[in-house]
């Protein structure tokens, strides 16, 4: 189920990209996995005056320098330019190329630098469900402006039927989350993921699907 060994490496890696306080990060970064049309992929997350280009053969981290629209990065070597969903990479003197963000893909990895461990979906009505193990789990309700937090219990595992339980209390509001081993159908985006989710808040019952992200 929820696999948490990871978290130790995305630390080190952010580390050895920034070394930078990652408190003020979550809320005002971007994260885009961006492609080209000889189908190389990479992850750019970009966070006020810095950006961490997670390219194929390493992990580079930009200065920002001024642009006449869009946030343009570069350390005289590396030229990273993003424009919304577009974007442009140089390298030394090899021409630049231009990348296309693929948005359905970049808020499972916004929610894995930000440093969640388990994410998951449901739609009619829409949620998602963030959990930080140790920390806190999030629930959203399209319906509701400000989210559900509640500290994250310890998980109750039932290895045989493929299962991992929550159950926690905050403020008068009742939490139970059960994850259970897939697949599972997300009709709404033809995706498939590898968990499926029932989440009860207070009585009423959420239905979705969901991933580990370490």
């Amino acid at each position: 189920m929820l696999r948490l060994t990871g978290i130790l490496g995305l630390i080190l890696l952010l580390a050895g990209c920034t070394g930078a306080d990652k408190t003020t990060a979550g809320a005002d970064a971007v994260t885009l996995v961006l492609a080209n049309d000889s189908g190389v992929e990479f992850t750019a997350r970009l966070e006020g005056p810095r950006a961490c280009l997670f390219l194929p053969d390493g992990t580079v981290e930009l200065p920002q320098v001024e642009a006449a629209s869009g946030a343009k990065y570069s350390d005289g070597v590396t030229t990273f330019w993003s424009m919304g969903q577009e974007a442009m990479l140089s390298r030394g003197d090899a021409p630049p190329e231009t990348y296309t963000n693929n948005p359905a893909r970049a808020v499972w990895e916004h929610a894995k630098l930000d440093g969640v461990d388990f994410r998951a979906v449901g739609n009619e009505p829409g949620w998602v469900l963030l959990v930080r193990e140790g920390q806190e789990i999030q629930l959203r309700l399209q319906a509701r402006t400000e989210p559900y937090l509640f500290p994250a219990p310890a998980p109750v595992t039932d290895p045989e039927a493929g299962r991992t339980t929550y159950t926690v209390t905050q403020d008068g509001h009742t939490l139970e989350v059960e994850l259970s081993r897939g697949p599972c159908s997300d009709t709404m985006v033809d995706a498939t993921y590898e968990t499926a989710v029932r989440v009860v808040l207070d009585g009423q019952e959420y239905t979705g699907c969901g991933r580990a992200l370490h």
